[in-house]
Protein backbone atom coordinates (compact mmCIF):
# COMPACT_ATOMS: atom_id res chain seq x y z
CA UNK A 1 0.00 0.00 0.00
CA UNK A 2 2.79 2.42 0.90
CA UNK A 3 4.48 1.65 -2.41
CA UNK A 4 1.25 2.37 -4.29
CA UNK A 5 0.70 5.69 -2.48
CA UNK A 6 4.27 6.72 -3.20
CA UNK A 7 3.79 5.91 -6.88
CA UNK A 8 0.53 7.86 -6.97
CA UNK A 9 2.24 10.83 -5.34
CA UNK A 10 5.02 10.56 -7.92
CA UNK A 11 2.50 10.42 -10.78
CA UNK A 12 0.68 13.50 -9.48
CA UNK A 13 4.01 15.30 -9.11
CA UNK A 14 5.15 14.48 -12.65
CA UNK A 15 1.79 15.58 -14.10
CA UNK A 16 2.06 18.80 -12.13
CA UNK A 17 5.50 19.39 -13.66
CA UNK A 18 3.93 19.65 -17.14
CA UNK A 19 1.04 21.86 -16.04
CA UNK A 20 -1.64 19.52 -14.62
CA UNK A 21 -2.09 20.18 -10.87
CA UNK A 22 -3.32 17.29 -8.73
CA UNK A 23 -6.72 18.95 -8.19
CA UNK A 24 -7.25 19.21 -11.96
CA UNK A 25 -6.12 15.59 -12.52
CA UNK A 26 -8.59 14.36 -9.91
CA UNK A 27 -11.47 16.40 -11.36
CA UNK A 28 -10.84 15.86 -15.08
CA UNK A 29 -8.51 12.94 -15.72
CA UNK A 30 -9.88 10.39 -13.25
CA UNK A 31 -13.39 8.87 -13.37
CA UNK A 32 -16.07 10.12 -11.00
CA UNK A 33 -15.98 6.89 -8.97
CA UNK A 34 -12.28 7.37 -8.11
CA UNK A 35 -11.72 7.72 -4.37
CA UNK A 36 -8.94 7.73 -1.76
CA UNK A 37 -9.75 4.15 -0.81
CA UNK A 38 -9.28 2.88 -4.36
CA UNK A 39 -6.11 4.97 -4.67
CA UNK A 40 -4.59 2.82 -1.93
CA UNK A 41 -5.22 -0.46 -3.76
CA UNK A 42 -2.49 -2.37 -5.58
CA UNK A 43 -1.95 -1.15 -9.13
CA UNK A 44 -4.01 2.04 -8.69
CA UNK A 45 -1.22 4.11 -10.21
CA UNK A 46 -1.40 2.04 -13.41
CA UNK A 47 -5.15 2.65 -13.67
CA UNK A 48 -4.60 6.34 -12.96
CA UNK A 49 -1.90 6.55 -15.65
CA UNK A 50 -4.20 4.85 -18.15
CA UNK A 51 -7.05 7.29 -17.50
CA UNK A 52 -4.70 10.28 -17.55
CA UNK A 53 -3.18 9.16 -20.85
CA UNK A 54 -6.60 8.96 -22.50
CA UNK A 55 -8.22 12.02 -20.97
CA UNK A 56 -5.22 14.36 -21.06
CA UNK A 57 -3.95 13.04 -24.40
CA UNK A 58 -0.58 11.93 -23.04
CA UNK A 59 1.77 9.11 -24.02
CA UNK A 60 1.02 6.17 -21.71
CA UNK A 61 4.57 4.84 -21.86
CA UNK A 62 5.94 8.13 -20.53
CA UNK A 63 3.47 8.00 -17.64
CA UNK A 64 4.40 4.46 -16.68
CA UNK A 65 8.13 5.21 -16.65
CA UNK A 66 8.88 6.83 -13.25
CA UNK A 67 11.97 8.66 -14.48
CA UNK A 68 10.31 10.13 -17.60
CA UNK A 69 8.68 13.50 -18.02
CA UNK A 70 5.15 12.84 -19.33
CA UNK A 71 4.88 13.70 -23.03
CA UNK A 72 1.93 15.01 -25.03
CA UNK A 73 0.41 13.18 -28.00
CA UNK A 74 0.71 15.97 -30.56
CA UNK A 75 0.74 15.12 -34.26
CA UNK A 76 1.65 17.22 -37.28
CA UNK A 77 3.43 20.56 -37.27
CA UNK A 78 0.94 22.98 -35.67
CA UNK A 79 0.76 26.68 -36.49
CA UNK A 80 0.54 29.23 -33.69
CA UNK A 81 -0.99 32.64 -34.32
CA UNK A 82 0.29 34.10 -31.08
CA UNK A 83 0.27 37.54 -29.55
CA UNK A 84 3.72 39.11 -29.76
CA UNK A 85 5.87 37.94 -26.87
CA UNK A 86 3.83 34.81 -26.11
CA UNK A 87 5.67 31.60 -25.29
CA UNK A 88 4.16 29.05 -27.67
CA UNK A 89 5.42 26.16 -25.52
CA UNK A 90 2.68 27.08 -23.06
CA UNK A 91 0.11 26.20 -25.71
CA UNK A 92 0.92 22.49 -25.60
CA UNK A 93 -1.49 21.74 -22.76
CA UNK A 94 -4.55 23.00 -24.57
CA UNK A 95 -3.26 21.56 -27.85
CA UNK A 96 -3.25 18.11 -26.26
CA UNK A 97 -6.60 18.53 -24.49
CA UNK A 98 -8.34 20.00 -27.54
CA UNK A 99 -6.97 17.30 -29.83
CA UNK A 100 -8.37 14.69 -27.44
CA UNK A 101 -11.80 16.36 -27.46
CA UNK A 102 -11.71 16.66 -31.24
CA UNK A 103 -10.92 12.96 -31.68
CA UNK A 104 -13.96 11.92 -29.62
CA UNK A 105 -16.33 14.35 -31.34
CA UNK A 106 -15.03 13.54 -34.82
CA UNK A 107 -15.45 9.80 -34.22
CA UNK A 108 -19.07 10.25 -33.08
CA UNK A 109 -20.02 12.88 -35.69
CA UNK A 110 -23.03 11.72 -37.70
CA UNK A 111 -22.44 13.72 -40.88
CA UNK A 112 -19.85 12.96 -43.54
CA UNK A 113 -17.17 15.61 -44.07
CA UNK A 114 -17.66 17.77 -47.18
CA UNK A 115 -14.67 20.04 -47.98
CA UNK A 116 -15.28 23.70 -48.78
CA UNK A 117 -12.99 23.93 -51.81
CA UNK A 118 -15.74 23.43 -54.40
CA UNK A 119 -18.07 26.26 -53.40
CA UNK A 120 -17.71 30.04 -53.14
CA UNK A 121 -18.26 31.99 -49.94
CA UNK A 122 -21.14 33.84 -51.58
CA UNK A 123 -22.76 30.52 -52.51
CA UNK A 124 -22.37 29.32 -48.91
CA UNK A 125 -23.96 32.52 -47.62
CA UNK A 126 -26.82 32.37 -50.10
CA UNK A 127 -27.49 28.73 -49.21
CA UNK A 128 -27.70 29.56 -45.49
CA UNK A 129 -30.03 32.50 -46.18
CA UNK A 130 -32.24 30.37 -48.40
CA UNK A 131 -32.57 27.68 -45.72
CA UNK A 132 -32.64 29.77 -42.54
CA UNK A 133 -33.30 33.35 -43.61
CA UNK A 134 -30.54 34.86 -41.47
CA UNK A 135 -26.83 34.63 -40.74
CA UNK A 136 -26.51 34.01 -37.01
CA UNK A 137 -24.86 31.54 -34.65
CA UNK A 138 -27.58 28.92 -35.02
CA UNK A 139 -27.63 28.96 -38.84
CA UNK A 140 -23.82 28.82 -39.09
CA UNK A 141 -23.61 25.94 -36.59
CA UNK A 142 -26.19 24.11 -38.71
CA UNK A 143 -24.11 24.73 -41.85
CA UNK A 144 -20.88 23.51 -40.24
CA UNK A 145 -22.34 20.30 -38.84
CA UNK A 146 -24.16 19.49 -42.09
CA UNK A 147 -20.78 19.76 -43.84
CA UNK A 148 -19.32 17.37 -41.27
CA UNK A 149 -17.28 20.11 -39.55
CA UNK A 150 -17.96 19.86 -35.80
CA UNK A 151 -17.86 23.00 -33.66
CA UNK A 152 -16.98 22.71 -29.97
CA UNK A 153 -16.79 25.18 -27.11
CA UNK A 154 -14.12 23.93 -24.74
CA UNK A 155 -12.59 25.86 -21.86
CA UNK A 156 -11.91 23.24 -19.20
CA UNK A 157 -8.18 23.86 -18.70
CA UNK A 158 -5.96 24.09 -15.63
CA UNK A 159 -6.32 27.52 -14.02
CA UNK A 160 -2.94 28.92 -15.02
CA UNK A 161 -2.99 27.60 -18.59
CA UNK A 162 -2.68 30.26 -21.27
CA UNK A 163 -6.05 30.73 -22.93
CA UNK A 164 -6.88 31.21 -26.63
CA UNK A 165 -9.79 32.36 -28.79
CA UNK A 166 -10.13 29.64 -31.43
CA UNK A 167 -8.46 26.85 -33.34
CA UNK A 168 -8.93 24.32 -36.13
CA UNK A 169 -7.55 20.84 -35.70
CA UNK A 170 -7.78 17.76 -37.90
CA UNK A 171 -9.14 14.65 -36.21
CA UNK A 172 -10.42 11.47 -37.82
CA UNK A 173 -9.90 12.87 -41.31
CA UNK A 174 -12.01 15.98 -40.78
CA UNK A 175 -11.42 19.52 -39.45
CA UNK A 176 -12.88 20.36 -36.07
CA UNK A 177 -13.37 23.96 -34.93
CA UNK A 178 -12.79 24.62 -31.24
CA UNK A 179 -13.76 27.90 -29.58
CA UNK A 180 -12.30 28.59 -26.15
CA UNK A 181 -13.10 32.25 -25.49
CA UNK A 182 -15.43 32.38 -22.51
CA UNK A 183 -17.99 34.92 -23.71
CA UNK A 184 -21.77 34.56 -23.67
CA UNK A 185 -22.24 36.74 -26.78
CA UNK A 186 -23.39 34.63 -29.77
CA UNK A 187 -22.23 37.28 -32.24
CA UNK A 188 -18.71 37.48 -30.81
CA UNK A 189 -18.18 33.72 -30.82
CA UNK A 190 -19.79 33.50 -34.26
CA UNK A 191 -17.13 35.78 -35.70
CA UNK A 192 -14.40 33.53 -34.27
CA UNK A 193 -16.06 30.44 -35.76
CA UNK A 194 -16.26 32.03 -39.20
CA UNK A 195 -12.67 33.30 -38.87
CA UNK A 196 -11.60 29.67 -38.37
CA UNK A 197 -13.70 28.70 -41.41
CA UNK A 198 -11.68 31.35 -43.27
CA UNK A 199 -8.46 29.53 -42.40
CA UNK A 200 -9.96 26.30 -43.71
CA UNK A 201 -11.27 27.93 -46.88
CA UNK A 202 -7.90 29.52 -47.69
CA UNK A 203 -6.04 26.25 -47.02
CA UNK A 204 -4.00 27.72 -44.16
CA UNK A 205 -4.57 24.46 -42.29
CA UNK A 206 -4.32 20.86 -43.49
CA UNK A 207 -4.19 17.35 -42.07
CA UNK A 208 -0.39 17.47 -42.41
CA UNK A 209 -0.15 20.63 -40.30
CA UNK A 210 -2.57 19.13 -37.81
CA UNK A 211 -3.70 22.22 -35.92
CA UNK A 212 -3.82 26.02 -36.14
CA UNK A 213 -4.35 28.08 -33.01
CA UNK A 214 -5.46 31.70 -32.82
CA UNK A 215 -4.46 33.04 -29.43
CA UNK A 216 -6.52 36.13 -30.27
CA UNK A 217 -8.71 36.83 -33.29
CA UNK A 218 -7.80 40.43 -34.06
CA UNK A 219 -9.29 42.55 -36.84
CA UNK A 220 -6.19 44.75 -36.69
CA UNK A 221 -3.71 41.92 -37.28
CA UNK A 222 -1.20 42.44 -40.11
CA UNK A 223 -0.41 38.73 -40.43
CA UNK A 224 -1.23 37.73 -44.02
CA UNK A 225 -3.17 34.59 -43.09
CA UNK A 226 -5.09 36.44 -40.39
CA UNK A 227 -5.99 39.18 -42.87
CA UNK A 228 -7.27 36.58 -45.34
CA UNK A 229 -9.29 34.77 -42.64
CA UNK A 230 -10.84 38.08 -41.52
CA UNK A 231 -11.77 38.97 -45.11
CA UNK A 232 -13.45 35.59 -45.62
CA UNK A 233 -15.28 36.02 -42.30
CA UNK A 234 -16.53 39.45 -43.35
CA UNK A 235 -17.73 38.21 -46.75
CA UNK A 236 -19.37 35.17 -45.14
CA UNK A 237 -21.22 37.20 -42.52
CA UNK A 238 -22.02 40.45 -44.30
CA UNK A 239 -21.80 39.56 -47.99
CA UNK A 240 -18.72 41.69 -48.68
CA UNK A 241 -15.08 41.73 -47.61
CA UNK A 242 -13.84 44.51 -45.32
CA UNK A 243 -17.36 45.51 -44.38
CA UNK A 244 -17.85 48.37 -41.97
CA UNK A 245 -20.94 49.72 -40.22
CA UNK A 246 -20.93 53.38 -39.17
CA UNK A 247 -23.71 55.61 -37.87
CA UNK A 248 -23.78 59.40 -38.01
CA UNK A 249 -25.51 60.24 -34.77
CA UNK A 250 -24.34 59.82 -31.18
CA UNK A 251 -25.77 56.86 -29.31
CA UNK A 252 -26.68 55.51 -25.98
CA UNK A 253 -27.04 51.73 -25.67
CA UNK A 254 -30.81 51.68 -26.27
CA UNK A 255 -30.62 53.88 -29.37
CA UNK A 256 -27.83 51.82 -30.88
CA UNK A 257 -29.76 48.60 -30.23
CA UNK A 258 -32.83 50.02 -32.01
CA UNK A 259 -30.97 51.18 -35.14
CA UNK A 260 -28.82 48.06 -35.32
CA UNK A 261 -31.91 45.88 -35.02
CA UNK A 262 -33.63 47.62 -37.94
CA UNK A 263 -30.50 47.38 -40.11
CA UNK A 264 -29.98 43.71 -39.22
CA UNK A 265 -33.48 42.86 -40.40
CA UNK A 266 -32.73 44.50 -43.75
CA UNK A 267 -29.30 42.85 -44.14
CA UNK A 268 -30.54 39.47 -42.82
CA UNK A 269 -27.73 39.15 -40.32
CA UNK A 270 -27.57 38.91 -36.53
CA UNK A 271 -28.03 42.33 -34.93
CA UNK A 272 -25.25 41.53 -32.48
CA UNK A 273 -22.80 41.10 -35.36
CA UNK A 274 -23.56 44.59 -36.66
CA UNK A 275 -23.12 45.97 -33.15
CA UNK A 276 -19.71 44.28 -32.76
CA UNK A 277 -18.71 45.49 -36.24
CA UNK A 278 -19.72 49.05 -35.30
CA UNK A 279 -17.62 48.84 -32.11
CA UNK A 280 -14.55 47.57 -33.99
CA UNK A 281 -14.80 50.38 -36.54
CA UNK A 282 -15.56 53.23 -34.14
CA UNK A 283 -14.00 52.14 -30.86
CA UNK A 284 -17.32 52.82 -29.13
CA UNK A 285 -17.28 49.73 -26.92
CA UNK A 286 -19.17 51.11 -23.94
CA UNK A 287 -22.44 51.81 -25.80
CA UNK A 288 -22.05 48.63 -27.83
CA UNK A 289 -21.85 46.45 -24.73
CA UNK A 290 -24.97 48.13 -23.36
CA UNK A 291 -26.72 47.54 -26.69
CA UNK A 292 -25.72 43.88 -26.62
CA UNK A 293 -27.39 43.40 -23.24
CA UNK A 294 -30.60 44.33 -25.06
CA UNK A 295 -29.94 42.55 -28.37
CA UNK A 296 -28.61 39.33 -26.82
CA UNK A 297 -30.62 39.19 -23.63
CA UNK A 298 -30.38 35.79 -21.88
CA UNK A 299 -27.88 34.54 -24.49
CA UNK A 300 -25.36 31.85 -23.58
CA UNK A 301 -23.23 31.12 -26.64
CA UNK A 302 -21.00 28.37 -25.14
CA UNK A 303 -24.11 26.49 -24.00
CA UNK A 304 -25.76 27.00 -27.41
CA UNK A 305 -22.69 25.66 -29.26
CA UNK A 306 -22.39 22.54 -27.14
CA UNK A 307 -26.14 21.87 -27.06
CA UNK A 308 -26.03 21.76 -30.86
CA UNK A 309 -23.05 19.40 -30.63
CA UNK A 310 -24.88 17.13 -28.20
CA UNK A 311 -27.72 16.65 -30.68
CA UNK A 312 -25.40 15.89 -33.62
CA UNK A 313 -23.38 12.99 -32.19
CA UNK A 314 -23.98 9.25 -32.33
CA UNK A 315 -23.43 8.67 -28.63
CA UNK A 316 -23.68 4.89 -29.01
CA UNK A 317 -20.33 4.92 -30.84
CA UNK A 318 -18.60 6.12 -27.67
CA UNK A 319 -17.79 3.98 -24.65
CA UNK A 320 -19.50 4.82 -21.37
CA UNK A 321 -16.22 6.23 -20.07
CA UNK A 322 -15.72 8.46 -23.13
CA UNK A 323 -19.33 9.63 -22.91
CA UNK A 324 -18.82 10.60 -19.28
CA UNK A 325 -15.56 12.36 -20.07
CA UNK A 326 -17.07 14.32 -22.97
CA UNK A 327 -20.11 15.38 -20.98
CA UNK A 328 -17.99 16.50 -18.04
CA UNK A 329 -15.46 18.39 -20.18
CA UNK A 330 -18.07 20.18 -22.31
CA UNK A 331 -20.54 20.68 -19.44
CA UNK A 332 -23.28 18.75 -21.22
CA UNK A 333 -26.48 17.59 -19.61
CA UNK A 334 -27.43 13.92 -19.49
CA UNK A 335 -28.10 12.34 -22.87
Amino acid sequence: MTKTLNRMADLYSRLSDIGFPEKYVREVALPDWWCDEFEQSDGAEIDAASYAARRLNLDLGSLLEPESLPSFNITGNPKFKAIKGSDCNKFMIYMALCNGMAELVSYACIDEYQPLNNVSIQEIRNDILEKDGIINLESVLKFCWQRGIPVIHYNNFPEKTKKFHGMVTYAGGRPVIIISLQDISPSRLLFIIVHEIGHLYKNHISAEIGSMIDEKVDLNSVDEEELEANEIASEFLFGRANSGYYFRRQYNGQGLAKDVGELAEKDRVSAGLIAWNYAWNTGNWAFTKKALTILEREANAPLQINKYLQDRLDWDKLSDDNQDHLKLSLKLEGN
